[in-house]
């Protein structure tokens, strides 16, 4: 799971994201690195938080360091055709949840 999530960074990261990759790969980084926390968070095991508060602190970073991209990427979310509305709905969930934690420091 911290590959995946650390792959979905990778894309993530990328200062010319928005023109390199389209929108279903955009928005499938973002799922994966959500669901990633999102697994890591349930499973509760010793072994997993420390690898749960690298994400969330990553997560904080990205939100704080870098809103544009990560606006960006939510637009692209919401925009994406061929994302399934399932996992879009999940994604959003969480990607809201953060956004309005991190509203004040934004």
């Amino acid at each position: 799971m911290k590959k995946v999530a650390l792959d979905a960074l990778k894309v993530l990261s990328r200062k010319d994201f928005r023109g390199k990759y389209d929108r279903f790969e955009l928005a499938q980084a973002i799922q994966w690195l959500f669901v990633s926390r999102d697994v890591l968070f349930k499973e509760k095991e010793v072994d997993n938080i420390a690898d749960f508060q690298s994400l969330n602190m990553i997560i904080d970073g990205i939100m704080i360091d870098e809103p544009l991209s990560m606006t960006v990427t939510i637009a692209t979310i919401f925009k994406s055709e061929k994302f399934d509305i399932d996992s879009k709905t999940s994604a959003l969930d969480y990607i809201n949840y953060f956004m309005l934690e991190k509203s004040n420091l934004l």
